[in-house]
């Protein structure tokens, strides 16, 4: 190996960095937009539960509304992070995204809000049962109701941008040059 190669060699690998970062972050934007539309276009259930006093709506639609708006803040922040130079930045931004792709991950799991349950899933699955479908009819329909399949799409959203997010942090390089390294005691 000559001594030319030798310098080259890390400058290629850090633009080849350099540029799995830029398409792992437009991967990250589009499962963002994805996301956003699965949440906000599907979204929950539009039955309506009977109480006592009226009527009220389903508990998926509030979940939803509100992955909708995280993800939404979250696909700004991706767009953004294309733009960011400094490395602590764009880490920064990261483990932005990353936490709110979290929170907008765990609002439809059972541990905060949920999505509808099997109760739900017999009031929107009520015209099958007259007409005398069968039990695995029944559970093909809760399986298949807006929220659970708009749940199933955020959650698989999450779990590849989380993968991307890591994938982007473990491999930015480090700031080097002079004029970018932090001076803390001159």
């Amino acid at each position: 190996m000559t001594v030319s190669a030798v310098v080259w060699l890390p400058i290629t690998v850090h633009r080849k960095v350099r540029m799995l970062n830029k398409v792992l972050n437009l991967v990250v934007i589009l499962l963002f937009a994805a996301g956003l539309c699965a949440s906000s276009i599907v979204g929950g259930c539009e039955m309506l539960i009977p109480t006592q006093t009226g009527s009220v709506p389903m508990k998926c639609i509030g979940g939803f509304n509100s992955v909708s708006l995280l993800l939404g803040v979250g696909l700004i922040l991706a767009i953004v992070r294309l733009f960011l130079k400094n490395t602590e930045a764009r880490r920064f931004a990261a483990l932005s995204l990353g936490l709110i792709v979290l929170a907008a991950a765990l609002i439809p799991s059972p541990l905060v809000v949920g999505v509808c349950s099997w109760e739900g899933a017999a009031l929107c699955c009520s015209p099958l049962a007259e007409a005398g479908a069968s039990a695995e009819e029944l559970a093909w329909c809760s399986l298949t109701m807006d929220c659970h399949i708009s749940a199933a799409v955020v959650w698989v959203m999450a779990t590849l941008i989380l993968v991307c997010l890591v994938i982007q942090v473990l491999t930015t390089p480090s700031d080097t040059s002079e004029k970018t390294k932090p001076r803390l005691f001159d």
